[in-house]
């Protein structure tokens, strides 16, 4: 599969010479209700041609099939064809339901990813995974499609809270653990906020450090998998808050998933005392301000059952042997799992 081509360096002359290649038919643009307010009147002012554009509601709930149908309704009731364009203008939801919408409606049409969120920026957007939820479980429907194009400006930052900002800078801190010791104390020496220049420069680094793992292995047969370290606690935990239909988000779970999915590497690889403690301390401060895992133990491990990695019936977690070096396809007990989870709640 090709990997979408990244616009950063005059990245709307950019996009304007691919739409000078294609001539699309028509050109379609989603959005949320957040990025309809504070990223399309940019968008708007910024770009020569013509488009039509649509709304979804905003939120993790809102990526499932109902807007998926919903989406593609209106864009068949405003003529889609075969030789249109879909630009997705928002976070990781926009993205990877846009993206996915894509992929399917009319067997393929041509899509462009703008991402507005750090997260987008640095995760969602890049590597060609799409999908929607399903019964509260994340991801559980999808596709593997590339953009024509992903295109990054930094000015949309500047429209998120620190919530946001936040959120997404986890993923920057998952990509310095699973490559190398410096890379990690970079980010373990770093205050906050951190300053707009070295944000930017940590990006770059951070799609470098994906799309380098992706042009391996681009349907995560193998060593794409190590992308998900922290992600199969994390996403438990995300799938149990969704049903609860409690305020998360997804770099909150995920940096509760590092935490726990760290204790769980020190106790099986033997790690020393001060680096996990160093790890969770540092990542606490991502942690959600108002959710509470207690009492829902046995709900994140149901949900764990339905992480896509699992073979046989078994769970599979990417794990540490240390920090920068993953490897994936580990077995853990519940037994263990319960006391990562333990830990958690006493950090």
């Amino acid at each position: 599969m090709k990997q979408a081509s990244v616009f950063s360096n005059d990245p709307w002359g950019r996009l304007h010479s691919l739409l000078e290649q294609k001539r699309y038919s028509k050109i379609y643009v989603v959005c949320d209700e957040n990025t309809e307010k504070y990223c399309l009147p940019f968008f708007h002012s910024i770009v020569s041609f013509s488009y039509d554009s649509f709304c979804i509601p905003s939120g993790e709930q809102n990526k499932n099939l109902t807007q998926l149908e919903l989406l593609a309704a209106q864009l068949i009731q405003k003529s889609v064809d075969r030789n249109s364009l879909l630009i997705a203008l928002g976070g990781g939801v926009v993205c990877d339901l846009v993206n996915f919408c894509a992929s399917v409606l009319l067997r393929g049409i041509d899509s462009v990813l703008i991402p507005t969120s750090l997260m987008a920026m640095c995760d969602a957007a890049i590597g060609g995974k799409t999908a929607v939820n399903l019964l509260n479980y994340k991801n559980q429907i999808g596709t593997f499609y590339s953009a024509q194009g992903i295109l990054f400006d930094p000015i949309f930052l500047e429209s998120l809270d620190e919530r946001n900002l936040k959120n997404g800078f986890v993923e920057m801190v998952k990509h310095s653990l699973i490559e190398s010791p410096p890379y990690i104390q970079d980010f373990l020496s770093l205050g906050w906020p951190v300053e707009k220049d070295l944000l930017k420069s940590l990006i770059k680094k951070s799609i470098r450090s994906k799309t380098e793992i992706i042009e391996q292995d681009p349907t995560e047969l193998g060593l794409r998998k190590i992308l998900n370290y922290g992600h199969t606690i994390g996403h438990a935990i995300e799938s149990v808050c969704i049903s609860r239909k409690e305020d998360i988000l997804h770099g909150e779970a995920v940096a509760i998933g590092m935490v726990a999915e760290s204790y769980i590497s020190s106790k099986m690889f033997g790690w020393k005392n001060h680096i996990i403690e160093q790890i969770s301390e540092y990542l606490k401060f991502f942690f959600p301000m108002n959710i509470n895992i207690e009492g829902k133990e046995t709900e994140i491990i149901d949900a764990l059952s339905f992480d896509k990695k699992n073979e046989m019936g078994k769970i599979q977690f990417v794990l540490l042997e240390k920090p920068g070096s993953p490897v994936r396809d580990q077995k853990v007990s519940v037994e263990l799992i319960l006391g990562a989870l333990n830990y958690v709640k006493n950090c």
